[in-house]
């Protein structure tokens, strides 16, 4: 039933929509969604320079590979919270959340058509990708493209020999070496057209999956030239110059690989998760957490410690700004997560699933402190369709609002601070910052919190690094200060909203929802336009699913920011935005229906569903109720190798939505997110998927 909208809200509403959005007397908004007095608060207070003495402390805590060094640096991040003074402060051991791989020697030589050494671990660990094992063979090498699905492997046998792909490792994997029993796997990423040459030869950091009874495997990264190279021995008849100077003759067309590794990969007994808060003075049960892995840097491959030492300088900066009095006490409890790895969310909620209950949403915190040459900048990664919520929203407009504020160098007092040069990155003073948006991520935490079970709204933040940190000192040196806190200072701002955010800021928040949606919307009907000019017999069923299934997406994006509001006032305001998506659809598809009338001169075409679909719009999937037993059946799933649309099927099961239902939801997101590696999204795949999921115990019917 539509709700009728009081003189108040709606005068409220057109107030909103028709003369922008303001701030209450006296609390001059900048466009951070914040009051400027707090926007600069936080930016006079937290420090990239901070942060990166604390990367320093940690990394002089494990010089060497002993698990004591590793508990020690918990042990310091735990010492400096209680010097903070932050509250319910919780070391916990974890039990076997770790694995270690030593690595002792590996090298990948071609032997034939030419001799050339490829890889050599000690020479740039990146090389190798993590979790490899030992092996010692001479083989074959076969070119399978993406190497992701069973087109790519058609006429060709990889049983015992390395296969080239470009695709991602995890799905190689899955395809190539445990249903087809290759040996191993070269990997490369494709040079994108116009990147500068020197990308053509740099590695990429690439981890295999570690999955239940699997057989275990190897991978070596190349880079992109040297993939070409081999490519064009195997493909071309004909003679050819190959790495620059071989001469290959028309003969030689097979790949001959030497595989040197001796490796090992083994359980850690036991890592720590380190757990404190600052805590609400008002609102229970709806507590923000700041997440960031700390990492066991004793040995190569290296990891990112800034996001660990970002989370500190985030908890000191607020606690200073609290006990100084400059900021009041968050409404809502902010906790902060120290985990050893990702995969301890999960053996935390299995313990204590009853956690979820109390959050509200998650920031996760990846490479915030690096950044190299032009590339300054940060990467917002936010939750797929299927949870959608305000918080991809608060992030966007957040991260938005600070890049064309420093973009501005405006003199005006509320712009001074984040305009201010002295936040220009010092490996180039001239670079701007600029945000990568990423709305359909596949970052493991945000798939985590995705999952229909959990469903937790969540972001990730990280820098726009892309490179390997193949040294201890790289760690160091790659570290930019301006841009470690300029991502502090998103980061801070984002959680600090949201932990003072109340009933009266719900309008200005639902309005950004909805101005935001307008925009997305715009890119649904363009594309739902081109797909009507493509296709006579299609287009216009794809432009009319597109349009319907955005649509709905944007209500429930809209819909999930009820739970901030505690006022019937408040809830009134998000109803009546959510009664105008009905009008945005009603003229979507007027438009689309004129469109299609127009071009071909006959009515649109209807849905004619056949038995199969007829079948599945009966079946209603749901989740197993309990989360702790969702997690654990979990792992049976092999959930590292699945990809990105596998999972988006499953977020998609709500106990309401049919088989049938899910199809046409991840269909129409696959239309819009073209650039995301998927197969055709077939109801067939869906119904593999779903029923996959119902075998191992995580759904029923």
């Amino acid at each position: 039933m539509r709700l009728k909208l009081t003189g108040k809200s709606s005068a409220l509403l057109l107030c909103l929509l028709v003369f922008g959005l303001q701030a209450p007397a006296g609390q001059a908004q900048d466009n951070l969604l914040l009051p400027s007095v707090v926007s600069e608060q936080l930016g006079n207070e937290i420090s990239g320079g901070i942060a990166a003495r604390t990367v320093e402390q940690l990394l002089n805590l494990q010089q060497t590979s002993q698990p004591e060094n590793y508990y020690r640096s918990f042990k310091y991040l735990e010492t400096r919270a209680k010097e903070l003074g932050l509250f319910k402060i919780r070391l916990s051991e974890i039990p076997e959340t770790r694995i270690e791989w030593d690595v002792r020697k590996a090298e990948l030589w071609m032997l034939s058509p030419v001799t050339r050494k490829l890889a050599n671990f000690h020479e740039n660990p990146a090389a190798l990708a993590a979790f490899s094992h030992t092996n010692h063979t001479m083989v074959e090498l076969v070119d399978v493209g993406a190497g992701v699905q069973k087109t790519d492997y058609a006429g060709k046998n990889v049983e015992n020999k390395i296969v080239l792909a470009r695709g991602p490792l995890n799905r190689v994997v899955r395809e190539a070496v445990w249903q087809r029993g290759a040996l191993g796997i070269l990997s490369y990423q494709e040079q994108e057209p116009g990147s500068e040459s020197r990308h053509a030869n740099s590695d990429h950091w690439q981890v295999l999956p570690i999955s239940n009874g699997k057989a275990s495997t190897f991978a070596f990264a190349i880079p992109s030239q040297t993939a070409n190279d081999l490519k064009q021995i195997l493909q071309t008849s004909s003679e050819r110059t190959t790495f620059g100077r071989d001469k290959i003759s028309q003969a030689q067309t097979a790949v001959l690989l030497r595989v040197d590794i001796d490796a090992s990969v083994r359980k850690v007994g036991k890592s720590w998760h380190l757990m404190a808060e600052i805590p609400g003075e008002e609102v229970l049960n709806e507590d923000i957490v700041i997440s960031a892995v700390l990492p066991d840097n004793a040995a190569p491959p290296f990891h990112d410690f800034s996001g660990a030492a970002g989370l500190l300088e985030i908890a000191r900066t607020l606690t200073r700004l609290i006990n100084d009095g400059l900021l009041p006490l968050p409404r809502r409890t902010i906790r902060f997560w120290w985990l050893p790895d990702k995969d301890a969310l999960q053996t935390h909620f299995i313990k204590r699933p009853d956690t979820k209950d109390s959050l509200l949403v998650n920031l996760h915190l990846d490479t915030i402190g690096h950044a190299r040459q032009n590339d300054t900048g940060a990467r917002l990664a936010l939750a797929p369709q299927a949870n959608m919520t305000y918080w991809n929203d608060i992030m966007q407009v957040l991260a938005s609002g600070m890049a064309k504020q420093i973009a501005m160098q405006s003199t005006e007092t509320t712009n001074r601070l984040l305009a201010s040069p002295s936040l220009f990155s010092p490996k180039n003073p001239h670079a701007p910052f600029s945000l990568d948006v990423v709305s359909n991520s596949s970052h493991e935490v945000v798939q985590f919190f995705s999952q229909s079970a959990f469903a937790l709204p969540s972001a990730v933040l990280s820098g726009r690094f892309a490179g390997t940190l193949t040294s201890r000192s790289q760690l160091i040196d790659e570290l930019d200060t301006i841009q470690y806190k300029r991502n502090l200072f998103l980061a801070s701002a984002a959680t600090w909203y949201l932990s003072r955010l109340t009933d009266d800021d719900i309008p200005a928040l639902v309005a950004k929802i909805y101005q935001s949606s307008q925009v997305r919307l715009a890119h649904t009907l363009k594309i739902a336009f081109e797909r009507i000019i493509q296709d006579e017999k299609l287009g216009y069923l794809l432009a009319d699913l597109v349009i319907e299934e955005s649509i709905a997406r944007e209500a429930e994006a809209l819909q999930s920011a009820s739970v901030l509001a505690s006022h019937s006032d408040a809830l009134e305001i998000i109803n009546d935005f959510l009664n105008s998506y009905r009008d945005d659809a009603k003229s979507a598809q007027n438009r689309i229906k004129l469109l299609y009338s127009g071009i071909y001169q006959r009515r649109p075409p209807r849905v004619q569903l056949d038995a199969n679909a007829k079948a599945a719009l009966r079946i209603v999937p749901r989740n197993v109720q309990d989360l702790s037993t969702y997690l654990d059946r979990q792992k049976k799933l092999t959930y590292s190798a699945m990809s990105f649309w596998e999972y988006e099927v499953l977020n998609f099961v709500n106990g309401q939505r049919s088989v049938y239902d899910i199809y046409r939801a991840v269909l129409a997101e696959s239309i819009l997110v073209p650039g995301k590696p998927h197969p055709e999204i077939t109801l067939t795949f869906v119904q593999a998927t779903i029923g996959k999921a119902a075998e191992n115990g995580l759904l029923d019917f």
